[in-house]
Formats: structure tokens, C-alpha cells, sequence
């Protein structure tokens, strides 16, 4: 599907500002246990969620690589 995709991003904006954005293509991929997405705690996100769990703890979870390579996975390219 064509349209914006982030992974393991931050919250971005106010309840209004994600109201704006959320009719486009958004796509918010993160793992559950990726702290920052959870980050700063008084902003809202944007888009539709596309949940992963590929384990770890701390940092080593919101590793790029990590997503790439669990996306990949699950579509079935590893």
C-alpha cells in the first residue's frame, strides 16, 4: 500500500495535530517492547499501528535493523 511508513518513531504532535494527519497513508510500525515510541509521553501518535514483538530489552529494541529483519520474516524474505 502505497503512503508513509515509520518505524519505531516518537509521538509527534497534539490530540488536533494527529487528527489532522490520521486521513493520509500513515503506517506507524513499532515493537512492543520499543521504548521510544512510547515517547514524550504527553504527545499522541499518528497513523495506524502495525504492532511487532521481536523481544529484547532497552535500546537494542528500537535497533532499525532489528525491524527490517523482523519484517522481512514475517513477509516470508528471510
Amino acid at each position: 500500500i502505497a503512503g508513509v511508513y515509520t518505524y519505531g518513531g516518537p509521538r509527534v504532535g497534539n490530540r488536533a495535530f494527529a487528527r489532522s494527519v490520521n486521513h493520509a497513508n500513515v503506517f506507524r510500525v513499532c515493537n512492543t517492547r520499543d521504548p521510544i515510541p512510547q515517547l514524550p509521553p504527553l504527545c499522541r501518535h499518528v497513523g495506524r499501528p502495525i504492532t511487532l514483538d521481536f523481544g529484547g530489552r532497552g535500546i537494542e529494541t528500537h535497533s532499525l535493523e532489528r525491524y527490517r529483519d523482523t519484517l522481512f520474516t514475517e513477509r516470508g524474505d528471510a
